[in-house]
């Protein structure tokens, strides 16, 4: 869960393969709004592009760019995507065949996606 966003913080978005730093403009009850350094530097205020959902930070769904997130840290990107690479390996390897795990590994297994379900 993402904590609220405060005005001055500094948060990450991907654009083109790269985290590109954004500063904290604005937080209202529902948005937070956020500009780069040169937005900022030639007073442009921030428009609706630049308005994410503080509930999940991702881009407003008013807006045709809701695809875009921005992110707490790097190290929030990059736990973003190994949760996301480990749910496709996990995905592709209970697909595929479970033969090679023992009766052991797999309850282990089950607990711990238990566990997730509970949490």
């Amino acid at each position: 869960m993402n904590k609220k966003p405060k005005v001055g913080q500094i948060v990450f978005e991907k654009v083109d393969g790269k985290l590109e730093p954004l500063e904290v403009t604005k937080v209202g009850r529902k948005y937070f709004y956020c500009q780069t350094a040169s937005q900022i530097e030639y007073g442009q205020k921030p428009g609706i592009d630049n308005a994410f959902e503080i509930a999940t930070w991702r881009g407003s769904a008013d807006h045709y760019r809701s695809s875009k997130t921005v992110y707490e840290s790097k190290q929030a990107h990059r736990d973003e995507v190994l949760w996301n690479d480990l749910r496709v390996e996990f995905n592709y390897l209970f697909e595929r065949s479970c033969h090679g795990l023992s009766l052991d590994q797999l309850k282990r297994i089950k607990t711990i996606i238990e566990e997730g379900k509970n949490a």
